[in-house]
């Protein structure tokens, strides 16, 4: 791979990106790993009201929601949230960790060094601390997000009309509320951008990458943003049927494999957002 290649145009960034992990797969193996795990988490919530893992999860679905969730069709209904609540954590925990795996990785691609997993694994474990830290900080701003456009919604329910701009404004803020979220993922991902790039290669740490990413991003926020924003869209049809399947209330194993569709989706988007958001950084790193 041309170490030249990822000059600040956004499609033939995006172009170089999707082609890098085409010949180079072992890019690929940690958010692999991302999804693996996060399959057996759905495939235990999924078993979660029977035995013997009702157990467990029986006393606490039934004083959170009630013991009806335990039953069909109701425990397929609280399935997403539930693994949603989980993605958290897992993000935190170890998506961060497996994404600066990644990072490092193309880093040495794009040195022409050999890759030997075991020894950057290790390498990216030394950081991380700093990288569940950012991480952490970073979901945090992200809640604060929601629990203020949550407040929007709430304010939205409360609006009484039928008609006119009272009543478009309510629809667009409750018909909106998946895509302001997505818009939100993408901005928060933006404000970080740079963040593990900066830890996992150049061994930052955490408030120091922060500050630093900062400064990069004064002189390419929008580029940045659409870097992140063009590859996310493709998670618009999962979102747009998880909408429909929600609105029709019927066959709620549908669900079920929107969440493993969406799995594999968030997998690509992932993996070709923080490719070119390394390439990028990489060139950036080697101009100075």
């Amino acid at each position: 791979m041309s170490k030249h290649n990822a000059e600040k145009r956004l499609f033939p960034l995006l172009i170089t990106a999707v082609n890098t992990i085409f010949w180079h797969p072992v890019i690929f193996f940690p958010f692999l790993l991302t999804a693996f795990i996060q399959f057996f988490i759905l495939e235990i919530l999924y078993f979660s009201p029977r035995e013997p893992l009702n157990v467990f999860f029986g006393p606490i679905i039934s004083k959170i929601w009630s013991p009806e969730y335990l039953h069909y069709p109701l425990n397929l209904i609280l399935l997403p949230k539930l693994f949603q609540y989980l993605q958290y954590p897992v993000f935190i925990l170890l998506s961060s960790y497996l994404v600066s795996v990644s990072i490092v990785i193309i880093k040495n691609i794009n040195e022409d060094k050999s890759i030997h997993l075991k020894p950057l694994f290790k390498q990216t474990f030394s950081m991380y601390v700093h990288i569940v830290v950012s991480a952490l900080l970073s979901f945090c701003l992200y809640i604060c997000l929601m629990y203020f456009f949550d407040m929007v919604i709430a304010r939205a329910m409360e609006i009484r009309s039928q008609s006119g701009k009272f009543f478009i404004l309510k629809r667009l803020i409750l018909e909106g509320a998946p895509y302001f979220y997505l818009f939100f993922s993408v901005l928060i991902t933006t404000l970080f951008a740079y963040v593990f790039p900066m830890i996992a290669i150049e061994r930052k740490k955490v408030f120091h990458a922060i500050w630093e990413n900062l400064k990069l991003l004064k002189g390419s926020f929008f580029f940045t943003f659409f870097v992140v924003l063009i590859p996310s869209l493709f998670i618009i049809p999962i979102l747009i049927l998880r909408t429909t399947v929600s609105i029709d209330g019927a066959f709620p194993e549908i669900s079920v494999w929107i969440l493993v569709l969406s799995i594999c989706v968030l997998l690509f988007i992932d993996a070709v957002v923080y490719t070119a958001l390394t390439l990028f950084y990489l060139m950036l790193r080697e101009k100075q």
